[in-house]
């Protein structure tokens, strides 16, 4: 069959657009942008935290438009620090300065090894600050061809030495390093450790979740195909899951059917007779930690299409009627925050995986709650995981994470020191295990 006149076009279109949206699996594209850190201050200290202002901006070598930026690894002299991302749009113009919103950093003091880098940066008045941004773009359809995916985006990674400004002159000076003394005595074993130098700075239990719990955690690809009357759309998508039991698998119900949860699918699938090629559709699943790694042959990897597992149990996601795009299309799409996103995959015999441990909640708050993400390199060729710690509320059947997280931390189990209690649904939403019917049964089995 001849290619029609319109996918030929769609292909020179591509040829011309590489140079911008690299044709690779892994949805990054290169870095077109430069981060610009303005300045940082010290805006409160508390006898158990730190939190400081940041304010950063962009220049752009293009014109891209933006719909949400993301942080990770992200490092202060060292220590490290979560930073909720940031949404809204954004038209970048080529080489015009974008300042971003104002960025809070919060430091918990006990999810640190040593206070001696707070003490360095409000002695010295200056920090080294370090991570990356990851900057969602809204693209057009060939973009978004290019890149086999709804969702592209750019990492941009930075790391320099900004001066940090302290309220108060010399006497804030003091007041907040008589703070730190005082914190170094009220967390146990911190005082023993002041001025010791830890690489990373994390605490046991961080580092514990990071390197051995992280071992029941895998990732889930999904890939997909949406055929129209003129083209089709080959697209792949990605979260966590982790293993319940010695054969099953939990993950959000996204990863089964995740155009049903993506407003730009469902667009696409409003019109001109689009559907999903269900011949198209394949799931495979591997551990993180071979994810995370350089792939050695003989990884596992489990296929749905070879029969090495099957979708056991499918939650019900409530679902909304939206307006979407400029011209309010009207589309259904599943809610990620419902109580009944999740589900379960079910290995056949001969692959075992390694179970977390469950634990019921205890309460109706966590003051630290650690979650997994999976983060790309800037040449998005490699993958690391990272453990963020965030507070959170128990909410019926949900738990509401005090800072939101990006969609790389969505399929984590939620550990507290006792166990795992809950899977990530979305940006600030958790679904209490306890709350899944059967759940333990189902995993025994």
């Amino acid at each position: 069959m001849r290619p029609s006149r319109i996918c030929t076009g769609v292909i020179a279109i591509l040829s011309l657009a590489a140079p911008l949206f690299a044709q690779t699996s892994n949805t990054v594209a290169p870095s077109p942008v430069t981060v610009k850190i303005e300045s940082i201050s010290l805006q409160s200290m508390q006898p158990d935290r730190i939190q400081l202002l940041v304010k950063l901006g962009l220049f752009p070598e293009r014109s891209l438009k933006v719909k949400a930026f993301s942080f990770s690894n992200m490092k202060i002299n060292k220590m490290p620090a979560y930073v909720s991302p940031i949404d809204g749009q954004f038209d970048m113009k080529k080489d015009q300065y974008l300042k971003l919103p104002d960025v809070q950093i919060t430091l918990y003091y006990r999810d640190l090894a040593s206070l001696e880098p707070a003490r360095q940066a409000i002695e010295q008045q200056k920090v080294i600050v370090s991570g990356a941004i990851s900057a969602t773009l809204e693209a057009s359809l060939v973009e978004q061809l290019a890149m086999h995916s709804f969702h592209p985006r750019v990492v941009l990674p930075f790391a320099k030495e900004i001066p940090v400004s302290v309220p108060g002159g010399p006497s804030g000076t003091a007041a907040a390093l008589a703070i730190l003394d005082v914190a170094s005595r009220m967390v146990p074993g911190t005082a023993k450790l002041l001025g010791a130098v830890y690489p990373g700075q994390d605490s046991a239990w961080r580092n514990d979740v990071g390197n051995e719990q992280v071992k029941h955690l895998v990732l889930i690809r999904t890939s997909y195909t949406i055929v129209d009357d003129q083209a089709s759309y080959p697209l792949q998508f990605e979260q966590l899951g982790f293993w319940i039991g010695p054969l099953t698998v939990m993950a959000p119900r996204e990863t089964v059917t995740p155009w049903q949860f993506d407003p730009d699918a469902q667009l696409r699938l409003s019109s001109n007779h689009a559907r999903i090629d269900k011949a198209s559709i394949e799931i495979t699943v591997q551990p993180v930690v071979t994810a995370a790694s350089a792939m050695q042959d003989g990884a596992a990897l489990w296929s749905f299409h070879q029969k090495d597992f099957k979708i056991e149990t499918e939650g019900k996601p409530a679902e909304d009627h939206i307006a979407y795009s400029d011209k309010a299309t009207l589309i259904e799409l599943r809610q990620r925050a419902s109580a009944n996103n999740y589900a379960l995959l079910r290995f056949r015999d001969g692959i075992a995986g390694s179970p977390v441990k469950l634990a019921g909640p205890t309460g109706n708050g966590w003051d630290r709650l650690a979650i997994v993400r999976l983060v790309r390199s800037s040449a998005g060729d490699d993958l690391r995981t990272e453990v963020v710690l965030l507070p959170g509320t128990e909410d019926g059947k949900q738990i509401r994470l005090a800072q939101q997280i990006d969609d790389s931390g969505f399929g984590s189990a939620v550990f507290t020191e006792d166990g795992v209690i809950a899977m990530v649904q979305d940006e600030s939403t958790a679904i209490l295990l306890s709350s899944v019917k059967h759940l333990e049964d189902k995993a025994e089995r």
